[in-house]
């Protein structure tokens, strides 16, 4: 067994007493910049994926899935969401759905052409702990074929005007003349309740916010979830025929994503601690 001297002694001791500081130090720091990286997020910007689908069209799967970053401000450490800004152009959307035949809820024509995109948005709560709320339009078209070929078709528009009625909206219903008579009532998205009511029948829906474990009061953290949700009336009338009710729903879910910058910042943190954690060990032996 190697003796030492009170002399060695000392000066191993003060070695390891120097790694600790300087261990304690990078903890400290690099607690310092977890902190201020994660309250940063609440007042700046989070990346985000989202999809986009209708219900009430006879279809159940998203139409459109999308990426970008979304202006988010928050309170408190928890990160509760207290508003959210989307950027404009996030959907951009051209398919064909052909409404799944004989279903209870499937609309009157065998095909639909949709093209539509999006415009910015703003969502904040009116109160603490009320839904969030806001106006976005979703300016494009439907074109309803009543046949498979669509020789035959509706081309029903979801937004009018420079974007102020319409699917997403709260200006007066857009009323189109013509042959076929065609009208669209929206409303603002909201994470509340909603409900589309016809002669035939009610819709309903509902959105939500919440943090990566379902708590509502985490929800601007990565994993935290949006559900905004829109309700649309739409009626199309023939000459001289009964009118036809559309009842649907625009349903976008965002999901918070972590981001690749912050987590590379604080990665050179936790090398460093690493490190010294090596040295230490290799002193002691």
């Amino acid at each position: 067994m190697q003796r030492l001297s009170c002399r060695t002694y000392r000066r191993r001791e003060r070695g390891w007493i120097a790694r600790r500081r300087r261990c304690a130090r990078g903890l400290r720091g690099l607690v310092l910049l977890g902190c201020s990286l994660t309250s940063a997020a609440f007042a700046e910007s989070l990346p985000f994926e989202a999809t986009f689908s209708i219900r009430g069209l006879g279809v159940t799967e998203p139409i459109a899935t999308a990426t970008g970053t979304a202006l988010v401000n928050g309170a408190g450490p928890a990160g509760h969401l207290s508003s959210i800004a989307l950027p404009s152009g996030l959907l951009s959307v051209m398919t064909t759905i052909t409404p799944t035949p004989n279903a209870p809820s499937s609309p009157p024509f065998s095909l639909a052409i949709v093209t539509l995109s999006n415009a910015s948005g703003s969502f904040s709560r009116a109160t603490a702990g009320a839904a969030l709320a806001g106006e976005m339009a979703i300016p494009g078209n439907v074109r309803a074929c009543r046949y498979v070929g669509c020789q035959t078709f509706v081309d029903i528009p979801l937004t009018s005007g420079p974007e102020t009625r319409g699917v997403g909206l709260s200006g007066s219903p857009i009323v189109r003349s013509g042959p076929v008579m065609v009208t669209v009532d929206g409303a603002p998205w909201t994470t509340g309740s909603v409900r589309v009511s016809t002669p035939l029948g009610t819709l309903r829906g509902s959105g939500s916010a919440h943090g990566p474990a379902s708590a509502t009061a985490s929800t601007a953290r990565p994993g935290g979830v949006v559900q905004l949700v829109t309700p649309v009336a739409i009626i199309t009338k023939r000459r001289f025929s009964s009118p036809s009710y559309l009842p649907a729903l625009g349903i976008l879910e965002i999901r918070f994503l972590p981001e690749p910058r912050r987590l590379a910042l604080l990665l050179p943190g936790v090398a460093a601690l690493l490190a010294l954690g090596v040295s230490r060990r290799r002193g002691g032996n």
